[in-house]
């Protein structure tokens, strides 16, 4: 079974700004900027969403290397959770 994430809200709150997301972490004061590509997987996370469907739509979405992407995807939510912006779910994914 693979872990489930969420946005850590209400601490955590994000605005889509054309091409880019700018995500602000309310307790730390800190905000971050994600690119396109970044701000696709924050799209997914709005609903806890399990690891293992998140890589799923992100290879069929970029057709790339599922190894390439999956170590990607991990390095990427573990940043995330080190800056408090997700965490993991105890809700069931959606």
């Amino acid at each position: 079974m693979s872990t489930v994430y969420e946005i850590n809200t209400p601490h955590v709150i994000s605005e889509s700004l054309g091409n880019e997301t700018v995500i602000i972490n309310l307790e730390t004061g800190t905000y971050h900027n994600l690119n396109s590509n970044a701000a696709q997987i924050w799209q997914n996370l709005q609903q806890p969403i399990a690891t293992e469907t998140l890589l799923k739509g992100i290879i069929v979405e970029n057709k790339g290397f599922a190894q390439t992407i999956s170590q990607a995807l991990s390095d990427f939510l573990a940043q995330l959770l080190a800056q408090g912006l997700i965490r993991v779910s105890i809700h069931e994914p959606t």
